[in-house]
This record gives structure tokens, C-alpha cells and sequence, in this order.
């Protein structure tokens, strides 16, 4: 049997791989296909699975009257008929218009610098004879701060399908809201929340010479951050005793070029980079 490791893949992201075994000369096998899904480096699942009660750290918050989220197996009177996984969904209902209420997760932190953040949740709304529920998608970065509208669904959506929203902003004190607004469809109903992110992608530099100029080429930096290039021409000193050579910023998109020149006598340096 052989193993083989494959390094450096990106988070969240399906890679797809094809074997084939070798006969004898250039006689192949036909292979055989796999695929597998690195996992995403922040995750947040709910599926509501509590017997009935509200997942533990989530709240609820009225907008126009007092009407609460109930957890309960499908919508009412069985539209949908039951959740869309599981035995329980999240449900707003009224029969009556104009009744909102949102249903916020627990505070998430996403740590610093943190990338693709992303809601996915299932999502059902039957019409009841014309009367029409909607939901809308808030997220805040803080307690006290607003909320930031995301997303509507203002029509019907038959049966459970799956919606996703991106996440802008992520930081260490973000939460996300579902306002359901009750209009005497057969209910709001939500299942299987999933919130995911990725950590940001390590700076990379290049290195190279341009005539007589070394020129240091990193991408994959903080978005308008600062870093510090650093020289040496031992590279066994300890990375504290470096000298640095130059302040510099990444621009918006975490990409910097910077160009030092090289005199004739100059000596065998080595180069890095350092972030604050």
C-alpha cells in the first residue's frame, strides 16, 4: 500500500483526487475518483435539538408586539410537515400581520483577521391563502452596537431550501439575527444554522533581483497593515537582533512591493519580514 499526504489545501474547499494502478508498461487502470472537503478553520452549528427549548445562549428580541420563537417539529398546521432535520425547526407564527421578532445566536468569536465568514440555514415559508411571513438576516459587531440588515426573503419558499449569507465584518463580538415577521402565513420556520470562517492566509513573500535591485514581493498581508523587512547576513542570529531596513504597509488587498538596492560590494544578506 502507498500513502500519500497532500499539504498547504485551503480551508472549506472540496478537492478531487483520481488513482490509477500501472499493469505493466504504459497499461493503466481505468483509476478510481475520491473527493474529501478540508474543514473550515471556525464553526457554528445549531439544529435546534432541545427538545422543545431555546438552544442554550441564544435570545430573542421584540421588534412589533410579543410574539416568541417556538421549537417545534415543522410549521403550523404541518406546513412544512416536519423540520428538515431532526425532529425539531425554529418557528415564528401569529395569526395576525405585522408581528416581528428576532431570534439572535449566542456572541461568536471569530478571533482577528478572520476571512469568508458565511451563514448558511435552512429556510421554509408557506403562503397561507395570500398571506404571505418574511424573515430578514441582521448582524452587529458588538452588544450595544446596531444591527446591519444582510438579507430579506419577502416571498414564499414552498419547502425547506437552503439559503446562505455572507458575513461582513467578523470580530470577536458578532452576533447574528433571524427577524421573523408574522403576517398569518403558516409561520417563519428555520433549521440547521451553520456559520463557518477561515483563518487568514499566511503573508508569503518573493524574493528576486531587478538589475541592482532586491525587490520583496508579499501578498497575503493584513489588509492596510503595517510590517517591518529585516536584515541580517547571519541567518542563524536570533530573529530579535535583526536589523530592520525599512517600515512598510500592505495596501487594501494585503499586497506590498518593496525594492532595495544592492550595491556592488554589498554583502551576503538574508531578508524576512515581520508583522507587528
Amino acid at each position: 500500500a502507498t500513502t500519500v499526504s497532500h499539504t498547504g489545501l485551503t480551508s472549506g474547499t472540496r478537492y478531487y483526487y483520481k488513482a490509477w494502478s500501472v499493469r505493466s508498461g504504459p497499461s493503466y487502470s481505468s483509476g478510481v475518483m475520491s473527493s474529501a472537503t478540508t474543514p473550515h478553520d471556525f464553526i457554528f452549528t445549531e439544529n435546534f435539538e432541545h427538545a422543545g427549548a431555546m438552544p442554550g445562549g441564544w435570545t430573542q428580541q421584540y421588534a412589533v408586539g410579543s410574539v416568541s420563537w417556538a421549537f417545534q417539529n415543522g410549521g403550523y398546521d404541518g406546513f412544512p410537515l416536519s423540520a428538515h432535520g431532526g425532529s425539531y425547526n425554529a418557528l415564528l407564527y401569529y395569526p395576525g400581520y405585522g408581528y416581528r421578532t428576532k431570534l439572535i445566536t449566542p456572541m461568536l468569536n471569530f478571533g482577528s483577521a478572520t476571512r469568508n465568514a458565511q451563514l448558511t440555514f435552512w429556510l421554509c415559508m408557506v403562503n397561507w391563502g395570500g398571506d404571505q411571513d418574511q424573515l430578514s438576516v441582521y448582524s452587529k459587531t458588538s452588544p450595544a452596537g446596531s444591527w446591519n440588515l444582510l438579507a430579506t426573503y419577502p416571498g414564499e419558499v414552498a419547502s425547506w431550501t437552503q439559503q446562505t449569507v455572507s458575513l461582513p465584518a467578523p470580530n470577536n463580538t458578532y452576533s447574528v439575527a433571524f427577524e421573523g415577521d408574522a403576517n398569518y402565513g403558516f409561520g417563519v420556520c428555520i433549521d440547521d444554522v451553520t456559520i463557518t470562517a477561515d483563518l487568514p492566509l499566511p503573508p508569503c513573500l518573493n524574493i528576486s533581483l531587478s538589475g541592482a535591485n532586491l525587490v520583496l514581493n508579499c501578498t497575503n498581508g493584513p489588509a492596510s497593515g503595517t510590517y517591518y523587512v529585516l536584515a541580517s547576513t547571519n541567518i542563524a542570529m536570533p530573529v530579535a537582533n535583526w536589523t530592520v531596513i525599512a517600515t512598510n504597509s500592505f495596501d487594501g488587498n494585503g499586497y506590498s512591493l518593496f525594492t532595495n538596492a544592492m550595491g556592488n560590494n554589498s554583502p551576503q544578506r538574508y531578508f524576512r519580514i515581520r508583522l507587528p
